[in-house]
């Protein structure tokens, strides 16, 4: 029984922990949520990105507002994992692609930590702008 008294002292002092990592990663989460427009060398743009809850993405390759290519997310930190899941034309449907993602003033950059899809790596190599709701 004392045992189980101290297991169960121990579990309660932990789980605030486990409450601030997890509403810290819900708010890394929450920050890439919304439509992003890729900025292209000499200041056109190019595909757009929408990344919604839970875990969703869609992109539109040539921001005609035809979705080419869906897909699922998980975010860790500062790393973001995607896979196509539904694909029109381009993209590596089932293939996982890891990225470590940054934003600052409105803008989303992501650095290859491993991918096998040239198309989406490709992609992600461009900054992106959050566009206003």
């Amino acid at each position: 029984m004392l045992k189980k008294i101290r297991y169960l002292s121990l579990l309660f002092c932990f789980l605030p922990l486990f409450a601030v990592a997890e509403d810290r990663s819900e708010k890394v989460s929450s920050a890439v949520h919304g439509r992003w427009i890729q900025e292209q060398p000499g200041g056109g743009q190019g595909a757009a990105v929408v990344f919604e809850s839970p875990g969703l993405y869609s992109v539109d390759l040539n921001d005609d507002g035809k979705v080419d290519i869906k897909g699922i997310y998980l975010i860790e930190g500062g790393v973001i994992v995607l896979r196509d899941t539904q694909i029109d034309s381009q993209g590596c449907a089932s293939t996982d692609g890891a990225y470590r993602f940054s934003i600052s003033n409105d803008m989303l950059s992501f650095s290859l930590i491993k991918d096998s899809c040239s198309v989406r790596s490709e992609a992600l190599s461009h900054s992106w702008r959050k566009q206003a709701p």
